[in-house]
């Protein structure tokens, strides 16, 4: 009887705001809201970003169960509070607030448009981001970087190399093809996947070697690494995985277990503080450096 009279009540609010204003009163769910919502943000931010909204709000819409299919209105600086709360259960303070910040943004967007009175989750304070305890990422070592590229085959190899000598993020190296490389200028062409900026980095010797190498590939349509290239274009994750295996190999970080209690998929994972990101780090040191290392001579 309680959600009849809830439907009536809303019914009459409608049929008023209809005679008052001869324009009908958008009551779209929270579910309805937010898928419609991700489907404006599909078109006007990068697939990166998309991605990982959809994933925010998939997780969100998912915690939320039945309640998703109430008005928006329903939903409450409180109901998002304890969404923040159960993901801060899983993930680290600053994926927490990332997902905090992607349902601020959506529910922001309701509040310009008029559907709601307030933004519900700008109420919601932000989680302590401090790292005291915590690992933090570093640069790959000289020593920890042979042992990589020695346990690596030809396509992580290759993969390690941009990441190491062209800073490139993982996303971004797996989508490289050929018309991406410019031989002739030594240098790498393409639009970071995560900022959509055009970028031109130029490329080491090592890197630059790598590339004769396997030049009998060189066609532009053709990835430059096929197999991550394919796992990425099907939008599947795991290649972080993949290199944190691959880390293990090389004995730069220990096995991963899941016996220990508690200890699952979305557990935090103690790494050393080292992953393909860590490239990066060392690609500051390397490219400012006179000549390049003699890790790969």
């Amino acid at each position: 009887m309680g959600l009849l009279a809830d439907r009536q009540a809303r019914k009459v609010i409608a049929d008023i705001y209809q005679i008052s204003n001869r324009s009908v009163l958008r009551d779209e769910t929270i579910r309805g809201y937010f898928n419609g919502w991700l489907e404006r943000k599909e078109r006007e931010t990068t697939n990166a970003t998309f991605r990982r909204y959809s994933g925010i709000v998939a997780e969100f819409l998912n915690w939320l169960g039945s309640r998703a299919d109430l008005g928006l209105a329903h939903l409450s600086s409180a109901e998002v509070g304890k969404f923040r709360d159960a993901l801060a259960k899983k993930y680290s303070p600053v994926s927490v607030n990332v997902a905090r910040a992607c349902i601020r943004a959506a529910l922001y967007d309701a509040f310009r448009d008029g559907l709601v009175d307030v933004n519900e989750a700008a109420r919601v304070p932000k989680l302590d981001e401090q790292t005291k305890g915590r690992q933090k990422r570093r640069a790959f070592t000289e020593d920890e970087l042979r042992r990589i590229l020695a346990a690596a085959n030809s396509e992580w190899g290759g993969m390690v190399l941009v990441g190491a000598y062209g800073g490139l993020r993982l996303g971004d190296v797996s989508l490289l093809c050929w018309q991406n490389v410019d031989l002739a200028n030594r240098e790498l062409r393409f639009t970071s996947e995560k900022t959509g900026r055009e970028m031109v980095i130029p490329v080491a010797g090592p890197l630059y070697a790598y590339f004769l190498e396997i030049a009998k590939n060189d066609r532009p349509g053709m990835p430059l690494f096929p197999r991550a290239f394919e796992l990425r274009s099907r939008k599947k994750s795991g290649l972080s995985n993949k290199f944190y295996r691959l880390m293990t190999r090389a004995g730069v970080v220990q096995p991963r277990t899941n016996k220990k209690k508690g200890a699952g998929r979305n557990t935090r994972r103690q790494s050393g503080g080292l992953g393909f990101h860590c490239l990066r780090h060392y690609c500051t040191t390397a490219l400012k450096a006179s000549g390049a290392s003699d890790v790969h001579r």
